[in-house]
């Protein structure tokens, strides 16, 4: 509660000065320096007790009011020169009456001493006084046109420019943080420290079906949401204003009281009074139904993709040799036969490396290893592709040669029809126990190793000048081919690049002549256990269990029959 005696400056300091006891500041004022006080008023004033008395006044109030005695109980209306105006009698009425005395009304008082009647605003209120004297009548005067008293008014009445400054700057982030609240489309809401909404946002009044915010304070998350969700919202607050720590991007799925659901991402920081201390918090929520919807679409169709490609793996597989040939009692005067083994290590579940192991006659064995560039979904179509191809061109296998540029014509027409370049490496032998020879060609794919009985291994390759392109490069290539001897103890390596490309943390590549050591280092070994030296050395050199492209090694050792 305050007394405003006096407009500016002066009603400020005895509204400061009265606020924590009115009465008893009031009571000391008239008491011990009501004269000094009111002498230093810039406009004039002059107080009754409640039956009319003259307690006090200073001089501008005596003027105005045209007093010619100012004698301690002394009716104001006996001290007057002359009679007061009905507007002013309607004034002193009004106060008496208990009425709010906040408005000024210029009015036209009688003649001062030796001077015309003068116009003025007037003041009338009822302000409590001490137990003795009662409640108090005072007049407050401001003469018109006063160019004296004008100018001692505006200089009481002028702010500091740095008042004005603030007050601008605090009405300019009101109307911010208003405009804030009313149209950002995330709800923004304040909580105090038993949950309950201090304010709301323009985008929370519509969610609840409200007619404004000011219907939500007081109200808590269980007035408009399921049970289940309030609590688990009262549980995450309260942890926040115990811990003081803020709650980031917490998602929800959360209900209305009347069924409807939504998701939310919702932000919650402690919110703090100027001295720091937690009073509550202040939330931020966004809705995310839209994206958690198509989240939920885009994981179906993941799930149906994925159950596509399984399939598709599964046919994949299929289309791999599960059993090789079998060629006992098949070498004839040679006394060979051919044992096989292989690894296949995909990516992904589709790949694009492809091995055949088939038979072309009795004696003969078809050994092809293939990469199609990339892996994935259009790797894995060509492989496919290729399997198709292989049962085609079979009758020409017996001539690598032949074999790999039949493949390249059957690929060319497939390849040229794809968005961005693709193509195939492939090598393809002819194990011939008959003979006691290996055919073969090759179309750009790394070359095999031959591992002697004796232990001398050297690279098969078929190309007498520069190295033949891959399939799928070229129309009308003609590739060629070359034999080798074979014997019982000769050990054939095939291989992919995902094998030797994998890289150290340095960036350096496993290289194939880590291969060729490896196979140098391990002579004889049995063909699982070298299977498993080459893959463990390269996972060893990249420092992990996996690699970073697809791998195939196929292990092709002639033995005696």
């Amino acid at each position: 509660m305050s007394i405003g005696l006096v407009s500016g400056s002066a009603v400020f300091c005895l509204d400061v000065m009265l606020k924590d006891s009115p009465e008893s500041l009031l009571a000391r004022l008239l008491g011990n320096s009501l004269a000094a006080f009111l002498a230093a008023l810039p406009d004039g004033v002059v107080v009754l007790d409640r039956s009319g008395g003259l307690m006090g006044s200073n001089a501008l109030g005596r003027k105005l009011m045209g007093l010619h005695s100012v004698a301690p109980g002394v009716s104001w209306r006996e001290a007057l020169l002359a009679a007061p105006p009905a507007a002013l009698e309607s004034l002193v009425e009004d106060a008496l009456g208990g009425g709010a005395g906040e408005e000024w009304v210029e009015l036209g008082l009688g003649p001062g001493a030796g001077a015309a009647e003068r116009r003025a605003r007037v003041r009338v209120s009822l302000l409590p006084g001490d137990e003795a004297k009662g409640e108090l009548v005072v007049f407050f005067l401001r003469e018109i046109d006063h160019p004296e008293l004008a100018k001692s008014q505006r200089q009481v009445l002028r702010r500091h420019p740095r008042e004005e400054r603030v007050e601008e700057e605090l009405r300019r982030e009101r109307s911010m943080f208003e405009q804030l609240m009313d149209t950002v489309p995330d709800k923004i809401f304040f909580k105090d420290l038993e949950g309950r909404f201090l304010r709301i946002g323009r985008a929370h009044v519509s969610q609840f079906g409200l007619k404004s915010a000011s219907e939500a304070v007081g109200l808590t998350d269980f007035d408009f949401f399921a049970e289940s969700y309030a609590r688990e919202t009262q549980r995450g607050e309260q942890e926040v204003i115990r811990t003081g720590k803020p709650m980031i991007g917490k998602e929800h799925k959360l209900a209305l009281a009347d069924g409807t659901a939504f998701w939310v991402s919702v932000t919650k920081v402690p919110l703090r009074d100027p001295q720091g201390k937690i009073i509550g918090i202040i939330g931020v929520a966004r809705d995310i139904t839209e994206r958690k919807m198509a989240e939920e679409k885009l994981r179906q169709k993941n799930e149906e993709m994925q159950a596509d490609l399984k399939m598709a793996y599964e046919v994949q597989q299929s289309l791999l040799t599960l059993q090789y040939p079998d060629f006992s009692g098949s070498s004839g005067t040679s006394g060979l036969g051919l044992r096989f083994k292989h690894c296949y290590l995909p990516v992904s579940t589709l790949a694009g490396d492809f091995f055949e192991i088939f038979r072309i006659s009795d004696s003969e064995a078809g050994i092809l290893i293939c990469d199609v560039v990339g892996h994935g979904v259009r790797a894995a179509l060509v492989t496919a592709y290729l399997r198709g191809l292989v049962g085609e061109i079979m009758q020409s296998a017996v001539d690598p040669g032949a074999f790999l540029s039949g493949m390249n014509e059957g690929l060319l027409p497939v390849l040229r029809q794809a968005d961005s370049p693709m193509f195939v490496t492939a090598f393809f032998g002819v194990a011939d126990i008959a003979r006691g020879e290996f055919r073969y060609s090759n179309a750009g794919h790394p070359l095999p190793y031959l591992q002697h009985a004796g232990g001398e291994v050297v690279r098969l390759d078929p190309s007498a000048g520069d190295p033949e392109p891959a399939l799928g490069l070229i129309d009308g290539f003609s590739y060629t081919a070359v034999d080798s001897a074979l014997k019982a103890g000769d050990r054939l390596v095939l291989f992919t690049d995902g094998l030797f490309e994998v890289e150290s943390a340095r960036g350096e590549c496993f290289g194939e002549d880590r291969i060729e050591e490896q196979l140098r280092r391990n002579p004889g070994v049995a063909a699982p256990d070298l299977l498993d030296l080459l893959t463990g050395a390269a996972c060893r050199h990249a420092d992990s269990d996996t690699f970073a492209d697809d791998v195939c090694i196929v292990v092709v050792d002639a033995v005696d029959d």
